[in-house]
């Protein structure tokens, strides 16, 4: 009997250590949520800084964010664009000086010939409706020009629930791949899709576009 309590006393030692042990357990991490995009043949960007569509003809739209300490010259370099092609670019840009005032946040649309590795245009969003356009030439220079949308403003209101990613799920709400990249960018800051969101959460995302 004497040999009771210590053995009762053992036991709950462990029984209270093995307890201790599971509950400081780290929580399993979610796995993160990215944007589908089509795989690109080339060198990747790494990082959440760009991404990628297959337009019907083939060619590949890259759709980037300036991140600090990015230049044109670094961007162009991270997608095997030449040196050429960044000077026929500046050249364009010469009397407008557009690409002088790129800063982190900016967007930037290169569309690349999927067959050459070629920039065939570059488009600078300077705001939602303007944006500056880079044309290749059939002698290799780039045609510079001017767009901004006209018409009536309209808002659309896209709602839907998280099942599997939000990038998934809002493309299943109907939301196009540079609306939920520009989404997932802006408020990268405020929202963790990876960790924030779980199946069965509700969302819902007011577009306000031009017709």
């Amino acid at each position: 009997m004497k040999l009771v309590r210590p053995i009762l006393l053992a036991t709950a030692v462990i029984a209270l250590s093995s307890a201790s042990f599971i509950s400081f357990l780290p929580e399993p991490s979610p796995e993160p949520i990215a944007i589908k995009v089509t795989p690109y043949q080339g060198e990747v960007v790494s990082g959440s800084s760009s991404n990628l569509e297959q337009t019907k003809d083939h060619s590949t739209r890259v759709h980037y964010f300036v991140k600090v300490g990015d230049t044109l010259s670094t961007i162009f370099s991270s997608w095997n664009l030449g040196y050429s092609t960044l000077q026929h670019i500046l050249e364009a840009d010469l009397n407008v000086l557009k690409l002088d005032t790129i800063k982190p946040g900016d967007h930037l649309e290169l569309i690349i010939d999927s067959e050459s590795k070629q920039l065939e245009s570059m488009i600078f969003h300077e705001s939602l409706v303007e944006r500056a356009i880079y044309t290749k030439e059939s002698d290799g220079s780039f045609e510079y020009r001017f767009e901004e949308e006209q018409g009536e403003w309209k808002e659309t209101l896209y709602s839907g629930e998280v099942h599997g990613s939000f990038s998934t799920s809002a493309h299943r709400a109907g939301l196009s791949t540079r609306q939920i990249a520009n989404i997932t960018h802006v408020l990268r800051d405020k929202v963790n899709f990876a960790r924030e969101l779980r199946a069965g959460d509700r969302f819902e995302i007011l577009v306000n576009h031009q017709t």
